[in-house]
């Protein structure tokens, strides 16, 4: 039986600051959090288990500092490639689970595909069409298959506070 579940974790969301979202109407207030009834509890434990806790470790600190773990190590870790301002690093040198944070992400995207969430201005997000990529996202997902062959998942670590807000 499907409970409430996030499209984003709620961690993710900044505490105590107003954010605005875009959505089809134009920039709103967003809710602390946007939710619906979409997986059961199972799959939420799943999806915490295998990616998100280990992705908010990195993204949210309950620390009051601040600190942004994962920006933090890419910053004194060393380069490995630098192609139009951007920098690439070694995950290894980084010390983060990137099949954790492949999981993570791909769950999000998966979440995207599969459900229209309600935006802050009442309207229906647009699905993410994954076309025939969709079911082997959602194998790998519940642990039938490995990470789908013709998959990859980049990610960016922002510096500016626009970003970063």
């Amino acid at each position: 039986m499907p409970r409430a579940s996030h499209f984003i974790p709620a961690a993710l969301y900044p505490k105590n600051k107003k954010i605005a979202m875009a959505t089809l109407s134009g920039v709103t207030p967003a809710p602390k959090e946007i939710m619906d009834y979409l997986l059961c509890g199972d799959c939420e434990e799943r999806f915490n288990r295998n990616g998100e806790s280990e992705v908010l470790r990195l993204l949210a600190p309950k620390a009051k500092n601040e600190v942004f773990p994962l920006r933090e190590r890419v910053r004194n870790a060393p380069v490995v490639v630098t192609v139009e301002g951007m920098t690439g690093h070694d995950s290894r040198a980084i010390e983060i689970d990137t099949e954790r944070l492949a999981y993570f992400a791909l769950s999000v995207i998966w979440r995207g595909a599969v459900h229209s969430w309600t935006l802050p201005d009442g309207s229906k997000c647009r699905r993410c069409r994954l076309g025939r990529h969709e079911e082997p996202i959602r194998q790998f997902l519940i642990g039938q298959t490995p990470f789908p062959q013709d998959a990859a998942v980049l990610v960016s670590v922002c510096e500016d506070a626009f970003s970063r807000d």
